[in-house]
């Protein structure tokens, strides 16, 4: 998981519980396929063999419930205060990053040193 930062750890962890916690049981097994930042945003894709199994319904709302937060939750630090998703200042390309004010303002001081 270090590839993801740490603001958006404890999301991850729960699915990653919620997974094993299924995977207990007599249903189908659960798979985790990928976990990534896409366009400032959390991605979790996951597979299963029954698509219909009304746990693994379950689990697919809850992913999306964690996905739509994440655009609400400093991917940096966790701070729900003042977050927004952009791409470094003043260009319109590159990685897109959910920050709040304080780690954008670091972010943008790093990349200004840089140049």
């Amino acid at each position: 998981m270090d590839s993801i930062d740490e603001g958006w750890r404890p999301l991850v962890r729960l699915l990653i519980a919620e997974i094993d916690r299924l995977n207990e049981g007599d249903g189908p097994e659960i798979r985790i396929a990928q976990i990534k930042e896409k366009f400032g945003g959390l991605r979790f894709y996951t597979s299963c063999d029954e698509h219909l199994n009304p746990e693994y319904v379950a689990l697919l709302k809850l992913v999306t419930q964690v996905e739509v937060a994440c655009s609400h939750i400093c991917e940096a630090c966790g701070s729900t205060a003042e977050v927004t998703s952009r791409s470094q200042l003043g260009k319109t390309w590159g990685w897109v990053k959910t920050y709040c004010a304080l780690c954008h303002h670091k972010r943008d001081a790093v990349e200004l040193a840089k140049e």
